[in-house]
C-alpha cells in the first residue's frame, strides 16, 4: 500500500462488501496509516470498517487500530441510538400538530439499509416538512427545547431550504427543510404550485432514490465531469471533490433494496428537473464498481471538463501517487461551501430561483 489511490480502492471494496485478502492493511508504523486513517475517516466508513472486522469479512488491522475503531463503532451505535430517539419524538410531536414531515437520511436510514445500528453515521437530523407548516414547526422545535443561531431567520426561512437548530441540553442539531435541496440543485416540477416534496419522499422509493442522488451531486461539485479521461475513476474520492463513499453506499444499498427500475428513476428525475444531478452520481458508482451488472443501470457518459477545470482534474489524479495527507486538505478558497455556503449568496440564489 504505497499510494492513496491503493487506499482507496481498499475502501470502496470493504464498503462495496468485497471479501479483502489476508494483506489488505500494513503493518504498524507503515507511513501509509495517517492517510487510511483520515480517508476512512472523511468518507464516514471507520464504523463500518469495525463491523465487517467483527464479521470477519475484513482482516483486522494492528492491534492499537483495531481496538480504536471497535470504540468508534461503539459510539457510532450508541450515538445511532440516541438521534433515533430524538428523531421518534420530533416526528410524534409534529404528527400530533398536524405536520406532515418526512426524515431524510439519517437513522431513519441507518434502519433501514445497514445490518447494524450506528454504521451509517449522521452529523445531524434532517427533516423535510411542508412549507406551509414552516410557522408551525418552529414553534415546535422550540418547544421542545430547540434553538437556532441564524440571526435573520426570517429571512432565511422564507428564502433558503433549510434552517438549522440545536438542542439546548443534549446538544443535537435538526436541519429544518422546507425543500430536499436548494433550487438551483432540485427544481421541482415545472408548475404553478408548489411541489409536495414530503408525501412523494415518504412513499416512493424511486423519488427517495433520486434525493440520495442529488445529495451526492450536490456536494461533489465536480461530479457532472467525473470520471474523466483519463484520469482515475477514484478521483472521484480525492476530498477536493467533496463527494462522501457513505453517500454513495446509501445509494447503492437503497437501488439494491428495491430493485428499482432505471426507466422508474429516469421519469421521477425528469419530472423533478434534475436528470444530470441523478446520473453523474449513478454514473460514480458504477465506475468504482459499487453497481452489479445486473443492477440494469446504465448512466449517461461524464460532460468533458472545460479547460480551466482540467489542470485540476489532473492534479488531483496525480495526489493519489502519494502518500502526502497534506494534499487532502482543501483549501479554503476552493472550498464550494465558501462561495455558495455564505448566507447572502445562498438568499440571492434561493430568490432567483423563485
Amino acid at each position: 500500500m504505497n499510494h492513496l489511490r491503493d487506499i482507496l480502492d481498499r475502501l470502496v471494496r470493504i464498503a462495496a462488501g468485497t471479501s479483502m485478502p489476508a494483506d489488505t492493511w500494513p503493518a504498524a508504523g507503515h507511513p501509509a496509516w495517517p492517510a487510511i486513517e483520515h480517508l476512512a475517516a472523511f468518507h464516514r466508513l471507520i464504523p463500518l470498517i469495525a463491523y465487517r472486522i467483527e464479521e470477519t469479512t475484513c482482516p483486522a488491522p494492528p492491534p492499537l487500530v483495531a481496538t480504536a475503531w471497535a470504540e468508534a463503532l461503539h459510539r457510532a451505535r450508541l450515538q445511532h441510538l440516541l438521534a433515533l430517539a430524538d428523531l421518534t419524538v420530533l416526528e410524534a410531536a409534529f404528527t400530533r400538530a398536524g405536520i406532515p414531515c418526512c426524515p431524510l437520511k439519517g437513522p431513519r436510514l441507518a434502519e433501514a439499509l445497514y445490518p447494524s445500528p450506528g454504521l451509517r453515521t449522521s452529523d445531524d437530523l434532517d427533516m423535510l416538512i411542508d412549507p406551509a407548516s414552516r410557522d408551525t414547526a418552529v414553534a415546535v422545535l422550540r418547544e421542545h427545547g430547540y434553538y437556532t443561531r441564524e440571526r435573520c431567520l426570517p429571512l432565511v426561512a422564507r428564502y433558503h431550504f433549510h434552517t438549522t437548530w440545536w438542542h439546548r441540553t443534549t446538544g443535537q442539531c435538526v436541519e429544518l427543510h422546507t425543500r430536499p435541496a436548494d433550487h438551483a440543485t432540485l427544481p421541482g416540477p415545472a408548475a404553478t404550485t408548489p411541489p409536495v416534496f414530503v408525501a412523494t419522499l415518504r412513499d416512493d422509493p424511486a423519488a427517495m432514490a433520486v434525493y440520495l442522488a442529488v445529495h451526492l451531486d450536490k456536494h461533489g461539485w465536480l461530479n457532472r465531469h467525473l470520471p474523466a479521461t483519463p484520469t482515475s475513476p477514484l478521483t472521484a474520492l480525492h476530498p477536493w471533490a467533496d463527494n462522501r463513499l457513505i453517500w454513495l453506499l446509501d445509494l447503492t444499498l437503497h437501488l439494491r433494496r428495491h430493485r428499482l427500475d432505471p426507466a422508474r428513476l429516469d421519469a421521477v428525475a425528469t419530472a423533478w428537473r434534475c436528470r444530470d444531478a441523478l446520473h453523474n452520481s449513478l454514473r460514480i458508482a458504477v465506475a468504482l464498481g459499487m453497481m452489479e451488472p445486473t443492477d440494469g443501470i446504465d448512466p449517461e457518459p461524464a460532460t468533458p471538463a472545460p479547460w480551466p477545470l482540467r489542470p485540476l482534474l489532473r492534479r488531483l489524479d496525480h495526489d493519489l501517487e502519494s502518500l502526502d495527507t497534506n494534499r487532502l486538505a482543501t483549501p479554503w478558497w476552493l472550498r464550494p461551501g465558501r462561495i455558495n455556503g455564505f448566507r447572502p449568496v445562498r438568499i440571492a440564489t434561493a430568490l432567483r430561483w423563485r
